[in-house]
């Protein structure tokens, strides 16, 4: 993995970082997986939810705590949670199903989904 693909995840022209990530994905190496939990936070969520996309594809054990965590969060968007929800199940990790499972139980997440239904 080339050094050089991350240094564009910081550029200020959104469509040059939408494209890393894309590579970033696709090329599916885990030493993508450190600069792309940086971004899971991204305040844009078109750029989170490919960040969490790309982190899906690489099926990396290291990200499967800060996506879970991310999901859990109160502030994460409903339809962030659904994009971590889909990351998670493709990276077929039995630890997050589990938990996703005891999170999709709480009363607070179906508060939530029937909230805006």
């Amino acid at each position: 993995m080339q050094v050089e693909l991350y240094f564009p995840l910081n550029h200020s022209n959104k469509e040059i970082r939408q494209n890393v990530i894309l590579a970033l994905g696709e090329i599916g190496h885990p030493d993508a997986v450190k600069p792309l939990l940086s971004y899971l936070n991204d305040p844009d969520r078109v750029i989170q939810s490919q960040v969490i996309k790309a982190l899906g594809s690489i099926k990396d054990p290291r990200a499967t705590e800060p996506l879970i965590m991310a999901f859990k969060d109160q502030k994460t968007h409903y339809t962030i949670k659904e994009k971590i929800a889909d990351a998670l199940i493709q990276m077929d990790d039995p630890q997050a199903v589990k938990l996703l499972i005891d999170v999709l139980k709480q009363k607070d997440y179906k508060d939530e989904t029937q909230t805006r239904a």
